[in-house]
Order: C-alpha cells, then structure tokens, then sequence
C-alpha cells in the first residue's frame, strides 16, 4: 500500500483503468439484464446464482439465495471499479507527507480491495451455484463445492487482512501507513500470493467445467459455436488472473510510482472479473437466442407464404 504515496510524473496509465472500467460496467449491465430478464420472464426460474452475479456486480429459502447470489456479484464489480477510479483521481501528484491526501487515497485504495475480493467471492459462489444446478455425479459436485469453499476463504481473508492492515482501521490508520507500521512485507506477500493463486486455479476449474460437462453431449454446430465463444471468453478472464500475479511484487516493493506500479494490476482485476460476469451471464441468455431464432425462422416462413399466395392471386 505504501506505492499509493509515491509521486507520479504523469497519468496516462490511469486513464487506461477508468477506460477499461468504464467498456466493462457499459457491456457487464446491460447482459446482466438481458439475464435476469431470461430467467424470470421467459423461464421463470430465478436463482441464488442470479442473484450472486448481481452482488457481485455492484455489492437470503433456497431458491430465493440461488437468486440472491448472482446478482451480488455484479454489485461488488461496480462498486471495485468505482473506487479504482475515485484512488486514481486523488493519487495523481499525491505528496507522500500530505496528511488529507493519505486519507482520502487509503480510504478508496482500501474499498477497492475490499471489493475485488467481494466481487471474486460471489463470482465464484454465482457460477458455483449455476454448476451445481446440472451436474449429477457426486465428484463433480465435491470438485465445485472444493472451488467455492476455498475462494470464500481466501477472499474473505484478503479483504478482512486489507482492512486491519496497518491495525484498527481509526483516525490514525493513515498516519501508520505513513510511517510504514503495517504488518511485514513477507506476511504481505503470503496473504496477496495465496489470494492470486486459489482465484487463479478456481478460474481455470471453472473455465474447464463446461468441457467436461458437454464432452459426449450431442450439440447442434450453432450451439457449439456459442459454448465456445463463452469458454474463450472465459479462458481470456484466467489468462488475466495468471497475468496479475507478475505485478504482485510490484505493489510490495514499489520503485516505478503509483501508475507504472499498481495500473496494471488493476487493469487485469478488472478483466478477470469483467469476462468472468460476461461469461457467467452469456451462458444464461441461450432460450432468449433459441427464441429470436425461432422469431426469426417464423417471419421468414410468413414473408414467404404471403408471396406465394399473392403469385397465385394474380394467375
């Protein structure tokens, strides 16, 4: 945390976040829509998995917390990315002994932790939830329940460890980042380490769990087509999880400034969790495609009558 205080000559790596923070909240709203719209109006089958991905977007009997969960998800992303763009705006030009200035910075510096964690932790409960709805087999359902055990666990321990950091988060907190009286870097390493490296292998258990399920299913090439747009997607969000470890020790021993250091970091957090709510989402949307197919087929069908029934009027 202390790399929040380094001077920074320029920003243009953190107008890069704001960009790509603003791209993910304009596409991940209106899927997650599309999604709740699915299930409910067309399904009428709305669950905690729904639920889970709205919370974790911005930030309880059974069926109503399958619904709760996905929705949770999508919550706590908005709310990461907002507070990326509220520590960006402050930090520019921060001078390391400015008191208010610290204040302000680790207040959003410390939320947009808290957040990515959140946001992680319902994402992998929201697609935890989605998977456990079809698998059948008892060690499928044992290796998800595994995933969504231990990313609850290492989430919640990343964000409660962020919090009390530097001790009991009061008017003083500041003040002791400052003076560097937080917890050692090794114990910093540890902690944000394990955090990286169980989302990193959750992301790839639950990118590879479609290919395992639909391995010897029997799929029309449309539906191929999709399953594996929404697997790239997916892979692109595990590619960003195994490429945010690299900037880890960047942010522990910083030398570069608060840009150079930690904006790229908070770029691949953002596309790990962005293409995962994409990915989550689109995999819900597939009877609203069916259903504009089926549109689609039923208009051409009608266009197509009527100009044959008009050739037969005029003979």
């Amino acid at each position: 945390m202390a790399s929040i205080f380094t001077e920074n000559a320029d920003n243009p790596e953190g107008h890069n976040v704001v960009i790509l923070a603003v791209c993910f909240l304009a596409f991940t709203w209106p899927i997650l829509g599309l999604r709740f719209w699915v299930r409910h109006v067309i399904l009428h089958l709305l669950g905690a998995d729904d639920i889970l991905a709205l919370i974790s977007q911005v930030w309880i009997d059974t069926s109503a917390l399958q619904t709760l969960v996905n929705d949770l998800d999508q919550i706590a992303f908005t709310g990461y990315c907002t507070s990326l763009m509220v520590t960006i705006h402050f930090t520019p030009g921060a001078d390391p002994s400015s008191l208010p200035i610290a204040e302000k910075t680790v207040t959003a510096f410390t939320s947009s932790t808290t957040t990515y964690a959140a946001s992680m932790l319902f994402l992998k409960l929201s697609l935890g939830a989605f998977f456990l709805r079809v698998l059948v087999t008892p060690l499928q359902r044992y290796f998800v329940f595994a995933m969504m055990v231990a990313s609850v666990i290492t989430n919640l321990m990343e964000g409660i460890w962020v919090i009390f950091l530097c001790g009991v988060p009061d008017g003083h907190y500041s003040l002791r980042i400052l003076e560097k009286k937080c917890s050692s870097v090794p114990t910093q390493s540890g902690i944000a380490y394990s955090q990286a490296a169980v989302n990193t292998l959750t992301d790839i258990g639950l990118a590879a769990m479609p290919v395992w399920l639909l391995w010897r299913m029997e799929m029309k090439t449309s539906t191929k087509v999709s399953v594996g747009a929404i697997l790239i997607l997916a892979t692109g969000g595990t590619i960003a999880s195994m490429i945010r470890i690299k900037y880890i020790s960047l942010i522990l021993n910083p030398t570069f400034g608060f840009y150079k250091t930690v904006a790229p970091l908070m770029m691949m957090c953002i596309i790990e969790l962005g293409a995962g709510l994409l990915a989550c989402s689109l995999a819900t949307l597939r009877p609203l495609l069916v259903s504009w197919m089926n549109l689609t087929s039923s208009s051409k069908y009608f266009s197509k009558s009527q100009c044959t029934s008009s050739r037969s009027g005029e003979d």
